[in-house]
């Protein structure tokens, strides 16, 4: 599974992707739903490109 976040490049071929669109927290208080959905689609074992529309954890940019 090749994750892509916000910001960053996709890969430059792929045969299938999924984008994890809804609703995007805009607190800290509030947790993302992604993070858990990733972890679902990685035990099933998804081998396709996830476009994530959030920044990557820990990353410095300002929220998008």
């Amino acid at each position: 599974m090749h994750v892509v976040y916000s910001l960053e490049e996709p890969p430059g071929s792929f045969s299938k992707s999924i984008f994890l669109a809804g609703p995007t927290p805009r607190s800290t208080e509030v947790k993302s739903w992604r993070p858990q959905a990733l972890e679902l689609l990685e035990r099933k074992n998804y081998d396709g490109v996830v476009y994530v529309p959030e920044n990557r954890p820990g990353s410095k940019e300002p929220v998008i």
